[in-house]
């Protein structure tokens, strides 16, 4: 998992660059390369590594800067760095309700980096819920990066390339990149963890 997750971020090869914000540094591309789901989000937090990573990777917080999430839970911690969790996000119409179950794994790099991959698992405490489509994730996490000289700020980059199953218009697929966008807007320039 992280190194898979790790080449998909050091990669520059086929990134399309779908958003760009006019007042941060933070970007939004595509990998059709990789799948239709692919997508990359960057850009430099205003807070420590160390408190932007544990705010990230703690999923009983995500609802503060995911608005699309209707449950998070942690279902098993495996060891000190591995735990599978549940999230199900809200549906929206006319798309259904979708869930995953993640093995997440957590790791400092060599250089510095903080990092959180995840991959969908089958696990007995979660079964399939009727009306509830479960997507699969193939490959997501993030890297939160220090920046040199500056102990208060950080660099984030995040992938999904997970497929959302089930049916869902172009046009909703194209909201939903734009509502990421603005919820990683809200991370990195207001929330003060």
């Amino acid at each position: 998992m992280q190194t898979a997750l790790l080449n998909l971020i050091d990669s520059d090869n086929s990134w399309h660059i779908l958003f760009e914000s006019r007042r941060s540094d933070i970007k939004v591309y595509q990998n059709p390369a990789i799948s239709d789901h692919c997508y990359k989000v960057s850009g430099t937090v205003n807070n420590t590594l160390e408190t932007t990573f544990d705010f990230l990777a703690d999923v009983k917080r995500r609802p503060e800067w995911d608005h699309l999430m209707q449950e998070g839970k942690l279902i098993e911690i495996i060891d000190e760095n591995t735990t599978v969790q549940y999230i199900r996000m809200k549906a929206a119409f006319p798309v259904s309700a979708r869930d995953v179950v993640t093995l997440n794994h957590v790791a400092k790099l060599s250089d510095g980096r903080m990092m959180m991959t995840c991959k969908s698992i089958v696990h007995k405490s979660c079964p399939e819920i009727p009306g509830v489509i479960r997507l699969d994730c193939d490959c997501a996490g993030f890297v939160v990066a220090p920046i040199n000289d500056q102990p208060n700020k950080c660099f984030v980059i995040q992938i999904a390339n997970a497929d959302p199953k089930g049916w869902i218009p172009k046009s909703i697929l194209k909201l939903g990149i734009i509502i990421i966008f603005k919820f990683y807007s809200i991370i990195f320039l207001f929330i003060k963890f």
